[in-house]
């Protein structure tokens, strides 16, 4: 369908009205034991949210009333947005840990600094180690396969005890994964594929299938419409997202249709990307795009920009992590409509835990690392990266006795 969108107050707060009657009935979301986001191939669970710690044995717009939106959304799509949005109030995460290990040396290669996502889960396991004395050796993978690489093998040759690579795919380093697990260093990932059939030892991730479900659930109780579609192919977290999303779109009434997708490289953001979203808009007249979805936070930011230049306020954007710029297009009514909150310092500070088990020969557990959707209405206070709902600091802190 190709009615333009609006996006006032008055449907939003009815919207979040309704919503809260079904909140009060549901129960936090509860993490799996397995990563559906991550690179698996297994199904996803049928709850709006789940994370873990894998090893390698585990491996309205259209102008109808907001009643007659929801009405044809279906209530699944209202459940599924209403568990999405509710505040996480449960502890999923490890409960007890082995004393820490002193001394420790940990490298930490982030995919790219300048990107603020993979930032963000760098500074949350530096910040991590600091915590238990050890010393962290952050090296920028420069969001290119070459500078991870370049950045791991650095690492090795300075015979550091572990690694943690922040949103850098197995796939990209598969040569320094089996050097590490030769060397016997281990590696956890974190919003990245699982490395552990690489050489890898596991990773700190987030049910990414799920989390594209609930931005679809929100597509279909806000009008739905047109989506132009970007995402990474290359990057299976990633592309779980968008998987996710147009599973959703088909299973919530098939309201809502992709009307263009593009997969782009990380050297493609920025002007590259802007040039393809350009030539979409010279293409699909004003009113024939609702929605603009990308993967990540950083990828969406130049795409809006675009959009904003072109007057094409009828196109509202989705994507994932929860930056501080993003969300601040929230607050403001900017062109952002809604995200998924991805609290990645988190992320940071379970890898690190992850290691301190590994490295004395324990296994690795769920980290319980849960997403939120976010819109205006249920935003962290202003100034914030959405880092979660729950103080998971604390907990680390009590259970490695800090």
């Amino acid at each position: 369908m190709n009615t333009p969108l609006t996006t006032d107050h008055a449907r939003q707060s009815w919207i979040i009205a309704g919503l809260a009657v079904t909140v009060v009935l549901v129960s936090s979301c509860s993490s799996s034991k397995t990563a559906a986001g991550g690179g698996s191939s297994s199904a996803a669970p049928a709850t709006a949210s789940s994370a873990s710690s894998t090893a390698a044995s585990t491996p309205s717009a259209s102008g109808s009333s907001p009643a007659a939106s929801a009405s044809a959304a279906g209530n699944s799509a209202i459940d599924v947005l209403a568990k999405a949005m509710a505040p996480r109030s449960t502890w999923n995460g490890p409960t007890s840990a082995p004393k820490p290990l002193t001394g420790k040396t940990i490298g930490i290669v982030p995919c790219g600094l300048a990107i603020e996502g993979c930032a963000r889960e760098a500074n949350g396991a530096a910040e991590a180690a600091k915590t238990l004395g050890w010393t962290p050796i952050v090296v920028d993978g420069l969001g290119t396969p070459q500078g991870a690489q370049q950045a791991i093998d650095s690492l090795l040759n300075r015979h550091v005890d572990g690694i943690i690579i922040p949103s850098v795919n197995a796939g990209d380093v598969g040569s320094q994964l089996a050097r590490a697990k030769a060397e016997k260093v281990p590696v956890i990932a974190t919003f990245a594929s699982d490395p552990t059939s690489a050489g890898g030892t596991g990773v700190v991730n987030i049910d990414d299938l799920q989390a594209g479900r609930a931005l679809a659930a929100y597509v279909s109780v806000n009008g739905a419409g047109n989506v132009v579609l970007f995402t990474q192919n290359q990057a299976p977290a990633v592309a779980a997202r968008a998987a996710g999303f147009k599973a959703g779109l088909a299973e919530f009434g098939n309201v809502a249709k992709i009307s263009d997708e593009q997969s782009l490289a990380n050297t493609q953001i920025g002007a590259p990307e802007q040039q393809l979203m350009s030539a979409i808009l010279q293409r699909r007249a004003k009113g024939q795009i609702q929605w603009v979805f990308a993967g990540f936070d950083f990828m969406l930011s130049p795409l809006i920009t675009v959009a904003q230049q072109a007057g094409r306020t009828e196109i509202k954007g989705l994507s994932f992590d929860g930056n501080k710029q993003n969300l601040e297009q929230l607050r403001n009514g900017e062109t952002q409509n809604a995200l998924i909150g991805y609290p990645l310092e988190w992320a940071g500070w379970g890898a690190i835990d992850d290691l301190n088990r590994v490295l004395q020969g324990q296994p690795l557990v769920p980290q319980g690392v849960d997403f939120r959707l976010l819109t205006k209405d249920n935003l962290p206070p202003a100034g914030q990266s959405y880092t979660g709902d729950l103080d998971y600091k604390k907990h680390y802190l009590s259970i490695w006795g800090k």
